[in-house]
């Protein structure tokens, strides 16, 4: 639940109790990602404008990079949500970087980065779900390990 969001749950009682405010939250965060997740699997089907726009540009991504000579790399960051084997996100995964590929693009999950670390950990706030400096060092060396080998050795 980012925190521009009114709470839903116990919203009066929060201002009272410690456990309104500790339920609350939870819950609140609870139906967000629930809603978070089912958006995303509409936006991701094959026929929906969005995923057939994301399929145009990376082909086009692909096609002015060959153009120029140019690598294109795409890393899939993960909703830092539930990261283990019930991950809600990794068939959304699997078929961006599926789709990258098919366009010639080298595509990496950084979910692999991420496996069974507690996710709100790596949160910029408790409200927000944005990575936040820990995340960001992760995704990094992570990239930097998988781009190291595609660059050309210099002398």
């Amino acid at each position: 639940m980012t925190g521009d969001q009114a709470p839903r749950f116990f919203p009066w009682y929060r201002g009272f109790s410690a456990l309104a405010r500790l339920v609350g939250s939870r819950l609140d965060l609870y139906a967000s990602t629930s809603r978070l997740v089912d958006d995303d699997r509409r936006v991701y089907r094959d026929d929906s404008p969005g995923f057939v726009g994301v399929r145009q540009g990376l082909a086009r991504i692909a096609e002015v990079a060959r153009g120029s000579g140019a690598r294109v790399a795409l890393f899939v960051h993960p909703i830092l949500y539930r990261l283990d084997d019930q991950y809600p996100f990794a068939g959304i995964h699997a078929k961006v970087l599926a789709a990258a590929r098919a366009s010639g693009i080298e595509g990496f999950d950084l979910f692999d980065a991420f496996r069974g670390r507690d996710g709100m950990s790596l949160w910029v706030h408790p409200s927000d779900q944005h990575p936040n400096e820990e995340a960001h060092r992760i995704a990094a060396e992570f990239a930097a390990d998988r781009l190291r080998p595609l660059l050309p050795a210099c002398p």
